[in-house]
């Protein structure tokens, strides 16, 4: 290395690139357009800085002492330090931490380069090197800065070094960081990794956001034998950052800076449900869409693009479907769009020959990564479609279409919004299309023509889809090839091919042609749900399509899937309910009688049933239609169950599209006779499940016969039936309910009755009474219980049950959980512990009932203020490991009971004395001694009070009444924790200044009024605190010392009253209790009181009497060492009483006498030094004072 030795005067060495160094920074600091330059500039005085060295002599050898670098770097770091202190958003100090960070990277590439030229010099200890070290060393004294300012700008300056220097190789960085400070046991690189790790749990939002950014850097390079015990590694930091930090800016930063893996695309993807929108919008835009596909780098050095993590056929299905459904289901505008794009580009990522090379997919399970090279669907060679549709139907094949979910749909309608040339590439009037069709081919023309009715644009839809006669046609020809499959399976499965081995089929041959079946069923759905859609103008087409209906639904063969799908479109081309009704009823006689055999009539209909009786008192004997098996044509008893199963799902479908009476259906009479009721009574249980189900769908239709089968439903809930039983019958509960209201709930007993057995039916569930019994599982379990819990909210939304009416009775013997056997509990009780039971599907009914019940009229509101403080009661006795926070159900009461919220209806009028109600409730609970409320319920409820809202204009005796409370809360009896007194004086100071006319307040002046009385005798009779029942800072249980001379009070008859009941010792405000002399004396005693014991003026005292206590003469206490023992107060309240009475009229020696005298009747705050058991005490004081009056 080139260099020069300089004498050790280093002053006029400094003095030479010193102003350099300054004029760079005041140029840099104002725009970042001339860093570039201003890199080379300080470089070349950096170069220059370096040449000046000095070799000195250690022991036998000598050893280069760099006294230029030292002192550049001294006038480097000197100007690096000022911009600390500059707060953030400071524009000077951004640009200056990116000047930083970016002349790192420029020295670090010029030595770099110089190695390169340079093959002899190999040492890595280089300019560059040495400064780099010396500044992070520096940079890392400032990780535990006390000022946040510093912590944030460190950290600033080192991401942008590490995000520079993560650019260039580990081994160089190694060597760079191993330098930051003197040598240690630990490696120093090590130091810069744990004192990221810290910073990330910082206090302050910023300073964690710029520990992500720099600790996302380093992860690749994080050696886990490193990390200790018990502790998270960078990587895992980030990825809690991601879910669990409070502030959005941070889990925006360690989201944009994670790197999408297997591990991490879970935990992605949970942010797409993020409280921030802009959270949500960068999943989509900055993460899911900018991973789709990634640029490597081959062999022979050139670069292609591959698969991303986040390509659609790289992930699963899932997680392909939690995209869409959550994406474009999103209430933000903004993050449904981005959702959108990602889905449009999701069409050029799977399209053929497009930006991917796309592999045809053997398996197409295209569930995991490494399996699923391509997920392209089959396309027959003759069918010609254009890229954009190819790439739509591989779209589309990547979702399951399968289930219930509608998740394809919206997707693909999706895709027709965002990419209207799509639009014009379809055509669906070609004979190969659909001769060829497939799931996914047949699902794009069904969504296609609901897009089309979506955008009104029927034109189109009649260009692109195929008339009426061809459509029935394309229906039977594929009903055709789907018997066909049918008839291969069962040939397979006969006798003959069970010993004939060439006749059967081998295992993969079955698994191809049950999936051949599948896909032919869900083509003819979704052929039967287009043909609603299409013009039957023309009566031919018409014709042929209904008698092409009629005829499918006799077939004994069609799957019972396709079954809906026919009845929609019977009944688009019936000419009403009665042709409905009739021509069902004719299919399901066809169907049971067999009309291919010869047989000389039909069986008779068995008439000896009485359906007028309710269905449960029915003979259970069985009717004719399964007691007289041999009238059948059925050969086998399976194959006649199987046509009668059949005939029910018929009935189902058809009851579900009648909107008419039983009595104006005839016809309906005997299906139900025939059918229904023989299927209720079996105990096979898919011909109950179905029976019951087609029997409540006939009650919805009549009064009548709801009214009858409601006791037979009521009663088989209540029996020891399986889950699945149970979940069928509480639907048909509530349904037949809602609908025949007046007939089964004329009376408060048929409320109260109705609400009794679905709460039973619900606690027993949640108790998994009924779950270990039977099979069902834990997930029947829950189901049942959420089929209840929406049941109940319809109901109470509708006013169809009200907490007034319903009162559960105790059923804890039948249920394991504690809560249940707490006694009779309301309704919205029940509902909310087991909303905060963290089920869910209940929870999720719950969390729209109780806002939407609460926001309907301030009754509701009313009604859940009631139940406030019974729940958080019941809370407390809840058997639960982790219960929920009692301040998140506070807050929850306290948003739903606003009145602000209340809807407004007109001709209704806004209650909005809900909170002045509420708060009132809140300390009457907080000052009765009776409750058992927990500590953390009474801070949460103090909490809450400055939360509440107040009105403009209230009830004025109501107003006096919150004041008195106010007042006794926090004079009589405050709650031993800061934030809750704080929090409890600042809704003192919000109240009295929002109703002035209340300044002045008296207990005096309010015990005239009669409305108080109730209020009074609820304060008089408050029970005083024990040691025991206070907390722990008040044990034992001692007043505060404020004055040195204390004497034990004597009430008004002279009895003495203990410290130990005493409510002013427990105050804490410096002032004992006042005894109650007379009614003529309590003025002025109560003057003199105040101003000789209170420093600031302060309300009067509640003068009510003490409790009874042995009499006791004036002892005087003499103690000054018990404030060790009494709670640490402000030394000028501890001093003698009669040092801080004011000087007024009196001379100071009468206003002494005056004060003895009265603090003579007063409780006194417990100094004395022998005070260190109430027990020894009360012992004391039985043996020296007797009872009796002076």
């Amino acid at each position: 290395m080139p260099a020069r030795t300089v004498n050790g005067d280093d002053a006029p060495l400094a003095d030479k690139f010193l102003p350099h160094v300054k004029h760079i920074f005041s140029e840099v600091q104002d725009t970042t357009g001339n860093h570039q330059k201003n890199y080379t500039h300080l470089y070349k005085v950096h170069q220059e800085a370096a040449k000046h060295v000095e070799r000195v002599k250690k022991g036998k050898r000598y050893i280069v002492k760099y006294v230029g670098e030292n002192q550049f770097e001294d006038a480097f770091f000197n100007l690096v330090v000022k911009s600390l202190a500059l707060k953030k958003g400071v524009k000077q100090a951004d640009n200056i931490a990116k000047f930083v960070g970016g002349y790192v990277k420029h020295a670090n590439e010029k030595a770099s380069e110089l190695k390169m030229e340079d093959d002899e010099d190999a040492d890595d200890d280089t300019t560059a090197s040495r400064f780099t070290a010396s500044l992070l060393g520096h940079l890392l004294e400032g990780f535990e800065a006390k000022d946040k300012t510093v912590r944030y700008r460190v950290l600033q300056i080192i991401t942008e070094m590490v995000a520079h220097l993560g650019e260039l190789e580990y081994v160089a960085l190694t060597a760079y960081v191993t330098r930051c400070s003197a040598p240690s046991s630990v490696d120093d690189y090590q130091k810069l990794h744990t004192a990221l790790r810290a910073r990330v749990n910082d206090r302050e939002s910023s300073v964690r956001m710029q520990a992500i950014i720099a600790l996302s850097r380093l992860v690749d390079s994080e050696d886990p034998d490193e990390i200790p015990d018990g502790e998270l590694s960078g990587s895992d930091m980030i990825l809690q950052a991601i879910s669990g930090d409070a502030s959005a800016e941070v889990r925006r930063a360690a989201l944009l800076n994670t790197p999408v893996t297997e591990k991490t695309l879970p935990v992605i993807l949970d942010r797409m449900r993020d409280v921030d929108p802009t959270v949500r919008k960068m999943v989509f835009a900055n993460v899911l869409a900018t991973n789709i596909t990634q640029r490597v780098q081959t062999e022979e050095g050139e670069e292609e693009e591959v698969m991303g993590p986040t390509h659609p056929k790289a992930m699963k299905i899932s997680e392909r479907e939690l995209i869409v459904q959550n994406g474009l289901g999103d209430r933000e505008v903004g993050v449904r769009s981005v959702a959108a794009k990602l889905l449009s580009s999701w069409v050029d990522a799977v399209t053929p020959q497009g930006p991917v090379e796309i592999k045809q997919d053997e398996s197409q399970q295209m569930e995991l990564p490494a399996k699923t090279e391509s997920g392209d669907v089959p396309l027959d060679k003759e069918v010609k479609k254009s890229k954009l549709q190819e790439g739509v139907l591989n779209v589309i094949g990547l979702f399951d279409l399968g289930g219930e979910s509608e998740v394809p749909r919206d997707a693909l309608l999706s895709i027709f919004e965002t990419r209207p040339e799509i639009i014009n590439e379809l055509n669906f009037t070609e004979d190969e299309y659909w001769a060829n069709a497939t799931s996914e081919s047949a699902f794009l023309a069904r969504v296609f023509s609901d897009f089309c009715l979506k955008k009104n644009d029927l034109g189109r839809r009649d260009n692109m889809l195929p008339v009426v006669t061809a459509m029935a046609f394309h229906i039977s020809t594929t009903y055709h090839a789907l018997q066909d499959i049918l008839a291969s399976l069962r040939a397979s499965n006969s006798d003959e091919a069970v010993f004939d081995v060439d006749a059967g089929l081998t295992d993969e041959e079955r698994a191809k042609m049950e999936d051949d079946l599948t896909d032919k069923e869900f083509v003819m759905t979704e052929m039967l749900k287009l043909a609603l859609d299409l013009d039957y103008a023309d009566e031919l087409g018409r014709r042929k399509m209904f008698a092409l209906v009629r005829d499918l639904m006799q077939e004994r063969t069609l799957p019972v899937t396709l079954l809906e799908p026919c009845l929609d479109l019977l009944r688009q081309l019936s000419n009403g309910e009665s042709d409905l009704i009739r021509m069902v009823s004719e299919t399901i006689n066809d169907l049971r009688y067999a009309p291919d055999h010869e047989v000389d009539e039909p069986p008779p209909e068995d008439t000896s049933s009485d359906f007028d009786a309710t269905p449960a008192t029915v003979k259970p004997q069985r009717t004719a239609v399964f007691s007289n098996k041999q009238d059948l044509i059925a050969k086998t008893q399976e194959e006649a169950d199987e046509i009668d199963l059949r005939c029910l799902h018929l009935c189902t479908g058809m009851l579900e599209r009648v909107n008419g009476t039983l009595e104006n259906h005839s016809t309906l009479d005997g299906v139900l006779k025939g059918l229904i009721i023989p299927s209720v009574r079996r105990t096979d249980m898919i011909f109950r499940l179905q029976g019951l189900t087609s029997l409540g769908l006939c009650c919805l239709i009549s009064p009548r016969l709801a009214g009858d089968s409601y006791p037979f439903f009521k009663a088989r809930f209540l029996e020891p039936t399986p889950i699945s039983l149970k979940i069928r019958l509480a639907e048909i509960i509530f349904d037949i309910v809602m609908v025949n209201e007046r007939e089964l709930l004329a009376t408060d007993a048929n409320r109260e009755e109705l609400a009794e057995l679905m709460l039973q039916g619900l606690g027993n569930d949640f108790g998994r009474g009924q779950g270990r019994d039977h099979e069902d599982g834990e997930a029947e379990a829950k189901k049942l219980q959420a089929v209840i819990a929406k049941g109940l909210a319809k109901l109470i939304l509708a006013g169809m049950i009200t907490d007034k009416n319903v009162r559960l009775k105790c059923f804890g013997a039948r249920t394991s959980v504690n809560w249940f056997s707490l006694g009779p509990l309301s309704t919205f009780q029940l509902l909310l512990l087991v909303r905060h039971r963290r089920q869910p599907r209940s929870s999720a009914m719950f969390d729209v009932l109780f806002p939407m019940y609460s926001y309907s009229k301030s009754e509701n509101q009313h009604n859940m203020r009631k139940v406030f403080i019974p729940t958080m009661e019941n809370r407390e006795h809840a058997a639960e490991e982790e219960p929920v926070p009692a301040a998140q159900i506070v807050s929850m009461f306290v948003d739903m009971t606003d009145p602000l919220k209340v809807l407004e209806v007109a001709g209704k009028d806004i209650d909005e004395d809900v909170h002045l109600d509420l708060a009132a409730d809140i300390i009457k609970v907080i000052l009765d001694g009776k409750t058992e409320l927990s500590r953390e319920s009474k801070k949460a409820m103090c909490q809450a009070l400055p939360k509440l809202y107040l009105p403009e204009e209230a009830d004025q005796s109501k107003l006096r009444g919150l004041r008195l409370l106010i007042h006794s809360l926090i004079k009589r009896r405050p709650v031993n924790d800061v934030s809750a007194k704080n929090a409890a004086a600042k809704f003192e100071t919000a109240f009295c200044k929002k109703y002035e006319q209340l300044e002045g307040f008296s207990e005096a002046e309010y015990r005239q009024y009669g409305e108080l009385k109730d209020l009074f005798d609820f304060l008089d009779d408050l029970i005083p605190l024990s040691g025991d029942e206070e907390d722990a800072d008040l044990k034992p249980p001692k007043g505060k010392k404020r004055r040195s001379g204390s004497v034990v009070s004597v009430s008004t008859d002279g009895e003495m009253v203990s410290g130990a009941t005493s409510r002013s010792s427990r105050s804490g405000q410096g002032k004992a209790k006042k005894p109650r002399f007379s009614q003529s004396d309590i003025e002025s005693d109560e003057e003199d009181l105040r101003r000789a014991v209170t420093p600031p003026p302060r309300p009067a005292r509640p003068k009510r009497a003490a409790a009874l206590h042995p009499k006791a003469p004036q002892v005087v206490v003499i103690s000054s060492d018990s404030d060790e023992d009494a709670t640490p107060v402000p030394r000028r309240r501890s001093q003698s009483s009669r040092s801080s009475v004011p000087q007024v009229k009196e001379e100071a020696e009468e206003m002494d006498v005056i004060v003895d005298d009265i603090l003579g009747g007063s409780v006194p705050g417990h100094d004395s030094i022998m005070d260190n058991s109430s027990a020894d005490e009360d012992e004391v004081n039985d043996l020296v004072f007797p009872s009796g009056d002076d």
